[in-house]
């Protein structure tokens, strides 16, 4: 109970510090002619006096529960537990950010890139490419994809449309729209987690999840809806190199 007090003690301590000490040295500054021009008085207060302040403050609530509700007297035994509990401290704030750095709606490093392979039905004739517009939609944002300057190959018959779509947000709401001109819109529901799996190989085929003609509900494909969408997401850190 005395550690968990001490940690609790610390970190109001370390608050305190920080306010009191940026605010003392607020008034300083300006009483020393320090410009506050662009808000330069308060940066040097609360980024660099606080915080040496707030540190003050951290130790010196850790060593008052420590010491007169601890009953630790010696320096050596005040200092062990001192930075056992400065480390407990630490290792909370960390897991924190980091939980929030995790939780971000957007990716706080590179995002990565849906590579997509789209094959339609047997016996479907190749579209033209200024026909072709695919889009990938989320319930943060809607954007398109780019078509590969190879776009089109021939799987067994079968036309394939290439490209690529980055995934700016981490959402598991992903649905790639295919629209092909005087044709209703093709659905393909993404199997991605919010924070997708890198890879370099292509995932299995899945099929048509929905098709949406104009102004209406997407329904459920029929009979000759046999479009096809496979996907990868490689690392974004790895040079980009265009698939032949």
């Amino acid at each position: 109970m005395v550690y968990l007090l001490a940690m609790l003690a610390g970190a109001a301590g370390a608050v305190i510090g920080w306010l009191i000490g940026g605010s003392i040295a607020v008034v300083v500054a300006g009483q020393f002619g320090l410009s506050d021009f662009e808000g330069a008085r308060g940066y040097f207060a609360y980024l660099f006096v606080g915080p040496i302040v707030g540190v003050v403050g951290l130790v010196a609530g850790i060593w008052l529960v420590l010491r007169y509700r601890g009953g630790f007297t010696g320096f050596s035994a005040v200092a062990g537990r001192g930075l056992l509990v400065i480390a407990a401290i630490g290792a909370i704030v960390a897991a924190g950010i980091w939980y929030r750095l995790a939780t971000l709606d957007h990716f706080r490093e590179l995002p990565p890139t849906a590579e997509f392979e789209i094959r339609l039905p047997a016996g479907k004739p190749s579209p033209d490419r200024l026909a072709v517009k695919i889009e990938l939609h989320t319930d943060k944002n809607t954007n398109d994809a780019l078509l590969y300057d190879e776009w089109l190959r021939v799987d067994a018959g079968r036309p394939v449309l290439r490209g690529l779509v980055p995934l700016y947000f981490r959402t598991a709401q992903r649905i790639l729209v295919l629209k092909l001109a005087g044709e209703p819109d093709r659905l393909f529901t993404l199997k991605l987690a919010a924070s997708p799996r890198y890879s370099d190989d292509y995932g299995a085929w899945q099929k048509l999840d929905f098709v949406a003609a104009a102004n209406e509900q997407p329904q459920r494909p029929g009979a000759g809806e046999d479009f096809e969408l496979r996907l990868r997401v490689p690392d974004p850190n790895v040079p980009y190199v265009q698939p032949k």
